[in-house]
Formats: structure tokens, sequence, C-alpha cells
């Protein structure tokens, strides 16, 4: 049977149609990154310390700075065996040196220790930066237990026009979960938001203690 000119105008547009789905298909197996089936962030509620001194500028806070494997989202188990393993499945909503920081500013800014709270990109000449280096934000495992932990160095510099840059404090911390029969992505991010809640209620108390002893320097010994 003879086809006429419009069925042979149906078939040329189905094959093109074909052929572009499957190349469409071909590249995206190739150039696209499989979706993560959850994604986690932290969740805790502020808990702002009461402190009795102010310090004098206000604080720039950067994200912390992190070696792998903990530069990248995925979640980070460690294994009796000293095995590092990234999750395929689970992700944290971004970084954990980003997602620190973010929390440390929204708990930062519901105190007085400081007269303002900033992110990173603004700039005063007058002012402190608050940074540092995560060292490890992983699930653990020993046996049948697992824990979270979370190891960070936090520096707070304090930027003045006469004297230059200063370190008021540096400080390592280590905060270590309650050991768990449960081994899944949402122990390990219910574990890791305490974890993260004891950091801030620390540094919190360091940089409450700087306070106090900047005020001390400033007002001078008192008369007996």
């Amino acid at each position: 049977m003879r086809l006429n000119y419009l069925q042979w105008r149906v078939i040329g547009a189905t094959m093109c149609v074909c052929v572009f789905v499957a190349l469409a298909g071909g590249c995206s197996a190739i150039l696209s990154r499989p979706a993560p089936s959850s994604l986690y962030q932290l969740h805790y509620r502020p808990q702002p310390i009461p402190c009795a001194a102010t310090l004098p500028a206000s604080v720039r806070i950067w994200p912390l700075e992190a070696s792998p494997p903990y530069d990248q989202e995925a979640l980070v188990v460690v294994a009796t065996d000293a095995r590092v393993r990234y999750s395929s499945q689970y992700s944290w909503v971004a970084q954990p040196g980003k997602m620190v920081s973010e929390w440390l500013t929204r708990d930062l800014s519901q105190t007085r220790l400081f007269p303002s709270v900033m992110t990173a990109g603004e700039h005063f000449a007058e002012s402190y930066d608050l940074g540092g280096h995560l060292f490890v934000f992983a699930w653990q495992g020993t046996q049948d237990r697992w824990q979270a932990v979370l190891e960070a160095e936090i520096t707070l510099v304090a930027n003045r026009s006469m004297q230059g840059r200063q370190i008021v404090l540096r400080k390592p911390y280590r905060m270590v979960g309650e050991s768990l029969r449960e081994n899944d992505a949402e122990a390990f991010a219910a574990a890791m938001s305490r974890l993260v809640a004891d950091l801030s209620a620390a540094l919190q108390q360091d940089l409450c203690a700087a306070a106090i002893a900047n005020q001390a320097v400033l007002t001078g010994p008192t008369s007996p």
C-alpha cells in the first residue's frame, strides 16, 4: 500500500519524538544525580544563657570549615573498624559546618552577648569574627550501639582599628551523644541536634566569661 504525504509526515514526526526521548533518557542517566530519599536538618529550641556582661562590638559568624568526609551533605557513618561510609540515601540540608553556624547565629541573636549578630558577608570596622573548624560530625557505631559525635574548635577574633586582630577565645569542643540501639537517620538527626544545642550552650558560657573578663579590664581594679 502506498503511503500519502500526510502519512509520511506523521511517521517522521513519531520517529523524531522517539529518538529525542531516547537521547534525553540517556543523557539524564549520565548527567543527573539521583535525589536523596530524605533530607535532614537540625532542630532544637533555643536556650539563651543569661550573662551579666556584653562584648563591646557586633559579631560576624562564619561557616565552620571542615575536612573530608564532613565537607559535603551526605550523612557520615563511622563503623567500629574505623571505616567511613557515606549514606547514598540520606543527606543533610546543607554542609554540617554551614548548618552549625546558622544555628549558632540564631542562638546568639537571642542573647545579649553582642550588640548585634551578623552573617559573614556584612562588614563593620569594629567587630568580632566567630568561626572555626569542624573535625567530626558523625554517627559512630560500637557493636550494637550507636551515638552521635561532634568535635569542633571555635575561635572568636576581635577586629580593632588601632590594635589589629586579637584572638579572644579559641577552644576545642567535643560532644558525645547518648549510646542508642536505634540505627537510623532519624535517630542520628535527633541525637546530633541535641549535641549542637549542647555546643551552643557551652559556647555561650565561654563567651559570657570572655565578656566578663573584658568588662573587668575596661573598668579596672575596684577600690578597697
